[in-house]
């Protein structure tokens, strides 16, 4: 569920002085949440095992991700992540030569285990995805926690750098359980689960976790992140219930190898933020001040002002190149030609071998007059008075104060400020009366007393 979001938008600036987080409950409909990947229609376990998306969000100091799905039996859902600094397994198995007892991550050969091959250490991920952290949740059995096992992978001839079981949840309705993912970093990470998804009338619970950026080594806030997620049985079977793609030929089961599939078997990158720690923009009459701090890694090379009409299609305005500082830098900007209408800023953190970070985007509003209008009368006409008042096609009504429509009529306007003389219709008599200007976007009214 959501906390309060700081409201970014106001009427002549807007003030970014801290980020909301997602509350880790097992319910995924935080705003701050983007969708990375989304299930295909297959149904390899059957009924009760179901993947719907994955969702993440980054913060300043920790990745926060959501899986919509279930589970039943001891099957798991495995999410592995990519970043794009991290050298992992490649086109190599994901165990290679290693030795663990950790869930699907297990090398071990006694019967039953996949067929004494291990769990999932023999299999090769889709060609271009580079697995390097593996985390795999299961119900074990029951109904009363979610378990969790985690793998951190290398790019040598062993494969698991480090496979342990992490800790499990109190129940599956929600509650969650703060521990060490003890994968070589620091930091606790959190994690919930709600058991009741459905992929008709619950469609937001599932598995959500957060992760600081410490606890996975070879992990900063200014690298990219992609992701997989698959179901697999207790032994690293793995079924063709995946996010994202579309597994084809059944099954994979033991050892998969997906480097042959049609499907695209990940999802794109996502940046993690630079650290934006203050993100102000606040207008001075015919210009806007633009000021913002941010947390600095030495691959940040320089930040460009990006400013836009209507949000989407964005122009940079200004550059500025990173300052001599350690850790945090501070900078301002003046727009000296932001225009007159509401206007939209972000900054683009650009990095080395052309990473690119934006930060969250504001809004400033203009400094444009408000549309008004007049309405005075002259014998047998009104005088219609518009100040401001944008060009187009609006309907003038007028009616007593009882709400009844005593006549209307069609105004074409110029955009210009200019009086209109409209003559009456019917007489009006001594009494209160509304004139109403209405338009596509425009709603004005004006109270007359005769």
């Amino acid at each position: 569920m959501t906390k309060p979001l700081l409201l970014l938008a106001g009427m002549l600036a807007c003030v970014l002085t801290s980020f909301s987080q997602p509350v880790i409950d097992g319910v995924t409909n935080d705003a701050l949440y983007t969708v990375q990947g989304t299930a295909s229609a297959n149904n390899g376990f059957g009924t009760g095992n179901d993947l719907g998306v994955i969702k993440s969000y980054a913060s300043t100091t920790a990745l926060y991700v959501a899986i919509t799905g279930r589970l039943n039996s001891n099957n798991n859902i495995v999410l592995f992540m990519d970043f794009n600094n991290y050298n992992g397994r490649g086109g190599n198995t994901l165990g290679g030569s290693s030795s663990s007892s950790s869930g699907v991550f297990s090398t071990s050969t006694a019967p039953g285990d996949c067929g004494g091959n291990g769990g999932l250490n023999g299999a090769i991920m889709d060609a271009g995805f580079d697995a390097d952290y593996a985390l795999a949740f299961n119900e074990g059995n029951g109904t009363s926690n979610l378990f969790l096992d985690g793998v951190r992978f290398g790019s040598g001839g062993a494969g698991y750098i480090t496979t342990t079981f992490i800790g499990q949840t109190p129940n599956q309705t929600g509650g969650s359980v703060t521990t060490a993912l003890n994968l070589g970093g620091t930091g606790n990470i959190i994690f919930a689960y709600r058991n009741d998804y459905d992929p008709s009338t619950a469609t937001e619970r599932g598995i959500e976790l957060m992760i600081p950026y410490t606890a996975l080594p070879g992990v900063n806030y200014l690298d990219q992140v992609r992701f997989f997620a698959v179901i697999t049985n207790g032994f690293g079977f793995m079924s063709d219930e995946s996010i994202p793609g579309t597994i084809t030929g059944g099954n994979p089961g033991c050892d998969a190898n997906l480097s042959g599939q049609a499907s695209t078997l990940f999802t794109g990158f996502s940046s993690l933020p630079v650290g934006f720690t203050q993100w102000e923009a606040k207008r001075n009459g015919n210009t806007v001040q633009l000021s913002w701090q941010a947390e600095e890694t030495e691959a940040l090379q320089y930040y460009e002002v990006e400013r836009s009409a209507d949000a989407t299609r964005f122009s940079p305005v200004q550059k500025l190149q990173r300052g001599n500082n350690s850790g945090r830098g501070s900078y301002t900007w003046v727009d000296e030609a932001p225009g007159s209408g509401k206007v939209f800023y972000r900054i683009a953190a650009h990095g080395a071998n052309g990473n690119l970070r934006y930060s969250p985007l504001l809004r400033v509003e203009g400094n444009e007059s408000k549309p008004q209008f007049k309405v005075i009368p002259a014998g047998n006409a009104l005088a219609l008075q518009l100040i401001g008042v944008r060009a187009g096609t609006y309907q003038l009504s007028v009616m007593n104060n009882s709400g009844q429509l005593l006549w209307s009529q069609n105004l074409v306007h110029d955009g210009s400020n200019r009086t209109f003389m409209i003559n009456q219709k019917i007489v009006l008599t001594k009494g209160i009366y509304r004139i109403v200007l209405r338009g596509k976007t425009l709603l004005l009214s004006y109270s007359l007393l005769e």
